[in-house]
């Protein structure tokens, strides 16, 4: 995106030390609430947690000036297919979160989200005159 349209996004990397996700264990597999257990040592999770802020943000120049200019460190990806009992293997990656995105946000403790009911077909709004 960067590259089809210079100057006219931001990319958002996102973080979380802890809590709980709706995910699946499997591609088609329904989903289900998992604990995320808290970040490695050695990743953004855990120095971002350090910190002492719950929820915090941080732009790049920030980042830059808190952590260098190339820092790396492992970082957690968390999809929609989410395997807690095999994480450093499948869900951590070396990154340099400074060159990657705009701005992190940084949550310590995330809590899944609920879904709606799935409905069928187009809805019309209640006070639609048909």
């Amino acid at each position: 995106m960067r590259q089809r349209h210079p100057g006219e996004i931001s990319l958002i990397g996102m973080t979380a030390y802890g809590g709980t996700v709706t995910c699946a264990r499997g591609w088609d597999e329904p989903a289900e609430v998992a604990t995320v257990p808290p970040g490695l040592d050695g990743s953004w999770e855990q120095l971002l947690h350090a910190s002492g802020y719950p929820r915090l943000y941080l732009g790049t120049a920030s980042l830059r000036r808190a952590v260098g200019d190339s820092a790396e460190q492992l970082q957690r990806a968390i999809g929609v297919v989410y395997r807690p009992e095999t994480e450093r293997l499948r869900h951590y990656h070396l990154s340099r979160l400074a060159d990657e995105f705009d701005v992190v946000i940084h949550v310590d403790a995330t809590r899944a989200v609920t879904g709606v009911d799935a409905v069928e077909g187009p809805q019309q709004p209640a006070d639609a005159v048909g």
